[in-house]
């Protein structure tokens, strides 16, 4: 019954997705906005880093302790009023709390995993949310900021303590959005919005909700010049935090750039030979098999911000090619390449995971990420199915923490809540 609940809620906000384009467009096209012009870097730049992510890579490893210093389980309490669903779309870490959005709740954890609350509820009232479509946490001033629905615009303000503070109006054209310095909003528009005239790869607005400035894209929607367009990209753009710093890469561009309030100054660019250009890819039928070229790609249609993870060391790329979803690690200290990708994989084969070769043996695919930590759920069902050759391989490889996991292992059953696994990369 939960999974059917899910894929209702998947199908409703595609559909909400699709059927509102046309007017979602006219609204960006009304905002009174300045739009700031973000250059593409070319090879040559001063100063900026040059990643080949797109050149063959035949070093191949997939075990978790290569690219991880430190793994941690949360097994999160299962009662009636906290039970999740298959739907979960984000997740977000404090040293206090886990908070975790599905498409109609925000619940609250301890970092034991014993349930506290739920944050807010559902409904159309001002203090309500239509549905969650995305979340984001002020650590420093206690403060979570949920976006009510894709398309509906509204951002509503609680505190930790679950009470709530205010209402951010939109103007319904927000699908997602990051939290900057100095009160500012990034919001991102959905993938329709690439092949409308005036598109704005961000917008940005204040605590007040009023819009001040924007980015126009270098690349959407003349990139296309009216031809018929297959393939979307990712429902949004991608953006990720490293050193209480964000960056962001717009789909299609080989520019990685860091925010520095409104501007985004580019700090790397993606090149090599068996990179996929945006248009190719755009033109493309949706299953189409593209050889070997390569691009970036997302874990799943709930996981739309999953495409790229950093730490001090390392910059994790989810990539594409051959129909086959796996990870391209660079490490940014000695420049070199791995990949969970073996030669002669099947196609069609997902190898988008890191095995955990020192505590569970299971598969690591990082979904979410939050306070530096890269986040993956673990499904009550795998573990229970599983649950013979985790405790196999917890006896054969000893450890404290794989002895803190037995007992939650033995005692799992199907319909509890998943599993985290919450890794610090290296």
């Amino acid at each position: 019954m939960k999974k059917i609940v899910t894929y209702l809620g998947i199908a409703l906000i595609l559909f909400c997705s699709c059927s509102g384009g046309n007017k979602k467009a006219n609204r960006t096209k009304s905002l009174s906005i300045d739009s700031l012009s973000t250059p593409i870097a070319s090879e040559e730049s001063d100063g900026i880093t040059q990643i080949p992510l797109f050149d063959k890579c035949t070093n191949y490893d997939n075990r978790l302790s290569t690219v991880a210093t430190e793994v941690e389980f949360i097994n999160l309490e299962t009662n009636s009023n906290c039970l999740l669903t298959d739907g979960i779309t984000g997740i977000e870490l404090t040293d206090e709390y886990i908070f975790i959005a599905e498409i109609g709740k925000v619940s609250q954890f301890d970092r034991k995993g014993n349930f506290i609350r739920r944050i807010g509820q559902t409904g159309r009232g001002p203090q309500e949310y239509i549905g969650v479509s995305a979340m984001q946490i002020d650590k420093e001033n206690r403060l979570i900021y949920i976006l009510s629905g894709k398309l509906h615009g509204k951002l509503l303000v609680f505190n930790f303590d679950g009470k709530f503070i205010r209402n951010i109006h939109g103007n319904g054209i927000e699908y997602d959005f990051d939290l900057l310095d100095d009160g500012l909003i990034a919001i991102h528009c959905d993938a329709l919005e690439r092949l409308q005239k005036g598109y704005k790869k961000l917008l940005f607005k204040d605590s007040l909700g009023n819009y001040i400035n924007s980015h126009s894209s270098n690349i959407f929607p003349e990139l296309t010049d009216g031809r018929k367009v297959h393939c979307f990209g990712p429902s949004r753009n991608w953006t990720w935090q490293y050193l209480d710093k964000l960056f962001f890469l717009e789909f299609g561009n080989d520019t990685i750039f860091q925010f520095e309030k409104m501007n985004l100054t580019p700090r790397f660019v993606l090149n090599g030979d068996q990179k996929l250009p945006a248009l190719d890819l755009l033109l493309s039928k949706q299953g189409t098999d593209l050889g070997d070229k390569i691009f970036l790609t997302d874990e799943a249609i709930l996981n739309d911000n999953s495409a790229i993870f950093e730490s001090d060391n390392l910059l994790l790329f989810r990539c594409r090619s051959r129909n086959v979803n796996y990870f391209i690690v660079f490490n940014k200290q000695t420049n070199q390449f791995h990949s969970t990708l073996q030669e002669n994989t099947p196609r069609k084969k997902k190898m988008d995971y890191f095995t955990d070769d020192q505590i569970s043996g299971l598969a690591f695919n990082p979904q979410y990420q939050s306070s530096g930590r890269a986040i993956s759920q673990i499904k009550a069902m795998d573990a229970y199915d599983q649950k013979k050759k985790i405790l196999d391989f917890i006896a054969a490889h000893p450890s404290e923490k794989g002895n803190k996991l037995k007992p939650i292992v033995e005692h799992i059953s199907e319909n509890d809540n998943p599993l985290l696994m919450i890794v610090q990369l290296n």
